[in-house]
C-alpha cells in the first residue's frame, strides 16, 4: 500500500485526568518532551520511527500532521479495526469509497465518483487518493448514477487516480483492469472489509504490526479563526462527551477541527443533517467548559457534565458541532461592540471595512457566519434582540422563534420569560429547513402553513427609518413581495395602536419593569452565586466582568430587588401579548397569522462600528421607535431577511464600502413554520437568495 505522503507531527496531548506528558519521565528521562516525528528530518516521507513511543499513551494522544498543504488533525478514537491489505506503513492516507454490491465500475465512473467527493468535501483532497478502498455499501438498494454525480473536474485527482492503488471488494469489479492507467488494482478478501463497511471518505490507517491489524482514525480539517469568533473549537469523544481543541497556527489563531462532510450519511436534506454549527457561548455541552463570556466564571465551574437539550436536538439529527463562538458577558450585549465587550475580545466582522460591530450577545455566532465557508450554521440566543439584530448587520437569516420553542435547560439564563434559541444561516432554503428540524418536537407543537397572511402591516414613520438608498431596496422589495405572494400591503402607525391599547413606548421599551427589576432573575440566577464563589476562593473579592451586566447585576443587589418586583410585572405583559397576538397579529385557521408585520431590527443601512468612538450615533434615529420589543415580550415569532446592499462612505477605509440592508418579519405566536415556508418560498420566487461569506454579503 502507498505510503502516507505527509508530514505527520503526533503530539502527545494530556488527558483531562492526567498530568501533562511534557513532564512525565517515565520514558526519556527527565526534562525530555516526547515528540514523535521530527518535522525537519521527515518531509512527505515514510516513518522510521518506533511504534512503541507512539502506542505507550495512545489513549492520549492527538496527531496533527499536514498533507498537500493543508493541516490535519486525528484523534485517538479509531472508528474501525480491520485486516487492511499489506504492506502498509505505520500511517498511511486513505480513501473509502461505498458502491451498491454486485456492480461494476469503469474508469470514467470512478473519476465521476471522486470528483463527486471532492466537489462536496473540502477536507479530502486529491492527496488522500493515492489509496483507494471499494466497499459494498450497507444500502444493498443504494444507487450512485455517474450521470448526476458534479461534473466539476479536478486535474490533480485524474493524475492520481492515474497512479496508486485501488482494493476492490469480490462484490465490485473493474470493468478492464488493462484500461485503469498506472493504478495497481487488486481484489479484496471477502472478509477483510466487513467492520468498514457503510464508510466513506478519508481516513488515517494506523498500521499495527504486532496485530496485523490497522485502525482507521476519523480525519479533521483544522482551518484558522482569523477573525476571532470562536473561543476554541472542539470534537466529539465517547459517550457524548466533547473535547476542546487548543490549538492555534503560526498566527496565533485558534484552529477549528472540521471532519469530513462524506462522514454524514443522511437519510434526507433536513437542514441540520451533516451541517457544521457553531454554538454560542451559553449553551452547556458535555465535556467542555462553559464561560457565558467571562473567563471567571469558566474557570470556576469547568467542564459541562450535560449538554442542553437544545443543543442535544442538533447532535440526534445529525448535526456536526465544531465549537464554541464568543457571546457578551451572561448574553448582554451592546450596540456599541468592543467598547462594553472586555473580558473575551470582541470578534470582528468580515463585513466592508473589517472595522464594523456584530452586535448583540450573538456577535461571535453572526461574525462567523460573515467570515466562514466552512461553517454552515450557527446557534445564538435572542432575549431582546441578540439573534436578529447581528444577522441584520452581517446580512444574515436569523430568528427569534415563539417563546417556548426549545428547552434552555443547561442554558446561561438572562430573562426566563424573553430567553429563546434562535439560527443563523446564510441560505434561505437551508435556514427554513433548519428551523423546521430544530423545533420539529417542540412542546409548541407547531403546525405546517402554506398559505399567507392576506395583509401586510408596515408603519408609517417606517420610511424616515432607513438611509434613502436602503429605502429604496426596502420599497421595492415589498412592492414585489405583496403582488407575487398575493399580500396587501397596509399603513399603520404603530403610537396609535398602542396609545388606543393604553401602552406607551416607554412601557413597551422597558418591559413594563426597568433595568434593575427584569436584572432581578440574572442576578439571582447567576450573579449571586457566582459572586459568592469567586469571594470565597479570592479573600472576598468581587469577580472581574465586562460594565454592562456588572451594571445591572449591581442596581438589582443593592437595590434589594425582590421576586416579586420581577413578577410583577407578569400581568401587564400578558395582556400586552394578548394585543400583539390576537388583536394586532390575528389568527387565521389556514393562514396561521392574519397579519405579517415589517420593520427593521437593524441601522437602516448605515454602517454601525466596533468602537463607539467612530459616528454610531446618528441624531436622525434619536427617538425614534422600533418594533423589536414585540415579539420578546409577546413571544411571537420574528425573522430577519437580507434583501440587498448599499454603498456607504466608511470612516475606517475612507472609500466606500457595501452595507447590508434587511427586514424583518413578524407573525403571530406559534406560526414559526408558516414564516420558514413563506422563507422557502420567497426562495424559490427569486424574492430572496443566499449571501455569501467576506466583505460584501451578495
Amino acid at each position: 500500500m502507498i505510503s502516507l505522503r505527509l508530514l505527520l507531527v503526533v503530539l502527545l496531548v494530556p488527558n483531562v485526568l492526567c498530568h501533562g506528558l511534557a513532564e512525565d519521565t517515565s520514558l526519556h528521562g527527565p526534562g525530555t518532551t516526547q515528540k514523535v516525528w521530527d518535522s525537519k528530518q521527515h518531509a512527505y516521507g515514510h516513518s522510521t520511527v518506533s511504534n512503541s513511543a507512539i502506542f505507550r499513551f495512545q489513549h492520549e494522544r492527538e496527531l496533527f500532521y499536514e498533507l498537500g498543504g493543508n493541516q490535519y488533525f486525528s484523534p485517538n478514537l479509531p472508528v474501525a479495526r480491520a485486516a487492511l491489505p499489506t504492506p502498509l506503513q505505520e500511517y498511511s492516507a486513505i480513501t473509502i469509497i461505498d458502491r451498491p454490491s454486485n456492480t461494476m465500475i469503469s474508469p470514467a465512473e470512478l473519476l465521476k465518483i471522486v470528483n463527486s467527493y471532492l466537489s462536496s468535501d473540502d477536507v479530502l483532497t486529491a492527496w488522500w487518493l493515492d489509496t483507494i478502498i471499494l466497499t459494498p455499501s450497507l444500502d444493498s438498494q443504494r444507487r450512485v448514477d455517474p450521470e448526476e454525480l458534479s461534473l466539476k473536474h479536478h486535474k490533480l485527482a485524474e493524475a492520481k487516480l492515474n497512479s496508486g492503488t485501488v482494493f476492490h471488494h469480490p462484490e465490485i469489479q473493474p470493468t478492464s483492469v488493462s484500461t485503469m492507467g498506472g493504478r495497481r488494482w487488486h481484489q479484496l478478501d471477502e472478509k477483510i472489509p466487513s467492520s468498514i463497511r457503510g464508510l466513506k471518505g478519508p481516513y488515517l490507517a494506523r498500521y499495527d504490526a504486532v496485530s496485523g491489524l490497522s485502525d482507521l482514525l476519523p480525519v479533521f480539517r483544522l482551518y484558522s479563526d482569523t477573525f476571532r469568533t470562536f473561543l476554541f473549537g472542539m470534537y466529539p469523544t465517547q459517550g457524548g462527551y466533547y473535547k476542546l481543541l487548543r490549538k492555534v497556527d503560526e498566527d496565533g489563531y485558534n484552529l477549528i477541527p472540521l471532519p469530513s462532510r462524506l462522514y454524514k450519511q443522511c437519510l434526507e436534506d433536513d437542514g441540520v443533517c451533516g451541517q457544521r454549527i457553531g454554538v454560542k457561548d451559553l449553551y452547556d455541552i458535555k465535556g467542555v467548559k462553559t464561560s457565558a463570556g467571562s473567563r471567571s466564571w469558566g474557570k470556576i465551574y469547568g467542564a459541562a457534565n450535560v449538554t442542553a437539550p437544545a443543543i442535544q436536538r442538533l447532535i440526534d439529527l445529525g448535526g456536526v458541532i465544531v465549537g464554541k463562538t464568543k457571546t457578551a458577558s451572561f448574553a448582554v450585549g451592546s450596540a456599541h461592540g468592543v467598547n462594553d465587550t472586555v473580558d473575551e475580545q470582541y470578534p470582528f466582522s468580515a463585513r466592508g471595512d473589517l472595522w464594523q460591530t456584530c452586535l448583540g450577545s450573538s456577535s461571535g455566532s453572526a461574525c462567523a457566519m460573515g467570515a466562514y465557508d466552512w461553517l454552515d450554521l450557527a446557534i445564538g440566543t435572542d432575549t431582546g434582540g441578540s439573534v436578529r439584530a447581528p444577522a441584520s448587520i452581517v446580512g444574515l437569516y436569523g430568528n427569534r422563534p415563539s417563546h417556548g420553542a426549545l428547552s434552555l435547560d443547561a442554558v446561561v439564563p438572562l430573562i426566563d420569560r424573553q430567553d429563546t434559541a434562535g439560527l443563523l444561516a446564510r441560505d434561505p432554503v437551508l435556514f427554513s429547513k433548519g428551523m423546521k428540524s430544530w423545533y420539529g418536537e417542540s412542546p409548541l407543537n407547531f403546525t405546517e402553513f402554506n398559505q399567507w397572511p392576506s395583509r401586510i402591516l408596515v408603519d408609517d414613520q417606517f420610511a424616515s427609518f432607513y438611509e434613502p438608498k436602503a429605502l429604496a431596496v426596502v420599497e421595492k422589495f415589498i412592492t414585489q413581495f405583496g403582488s407575487l405572494l398575493d399580500m396587501k400591503v397596509s399603513k399603520w402607525n404603530a403610537t396609535k395602536a398602542l396609545a388606543a391599547a393604553n401602552y406607551t413606548w416607554e412601557q413597551v421599551d422597558t418591559g413594563f419593569a426597568d433595568a434593575k427589576t427584569w436584572g432581578w432573575y440574572t442576578w439571582n440566577h447567576n450573579g449571586k452565586g457566582f459572586y459568592e464563589d469567586y469571594s470565597a476562593l479570592h479573600d472576598g473579592r468581587t469577580p472581574p466582568v465586562d460594565p454592562n451586566i456588572r451594571h445591572i447585576w449591581h442596581m438589582a443587589r443593592d437595590q434589594n430587588v425582590t421576586e416579586g418586583q420581577y413578577l410583577a410585572a407578569k400581568d401587564d405583559i400578558a395582556r400586552f401579548a394578548s394585543f400583539i397576538n390576537e388583536d394586532l397579529l390575528g389568527y387565521h385557521e389556514k393562514r396561521c397569522s392574519k397579519n405579517l408585520l415589517i420593520y427593521d431590527i437593524g441601522y437602516g443601512g448605515r454602517p454601525r462600528y466596533r468602537t463607539g468612538d467612530l459616528g454610531n450615533t446618528n441624531p436622525s434615529l434619536e427617538g425614534k421607535k422600533v418594533l423589536d420589543t414585540f415579539c420578546p415580550l409577546a413571544g411571537c415569532v420574528d425573522i430577519t431577511i437580507p434583501i440587498g446592499q448599499i454603498p456607504s462612505m466608511s470612516v475606517i477605509s475612507e472609500r466606500e464600502e457595501l452595507v447590508p440592508v434587511t427586514i424583518n418579519m413578524v407573525a403571530r405566536r406559534g406560526c414559526d413554520f408558516m414564516l420558514a415556508n413563506l422563507v422557502q418560498k420567497m426562495s424559490e420566487v427569486g424574492l430572496i437568495q443566499s449571501t455569501k461569506t467576506g466583505r460584501t454579503a451578495f
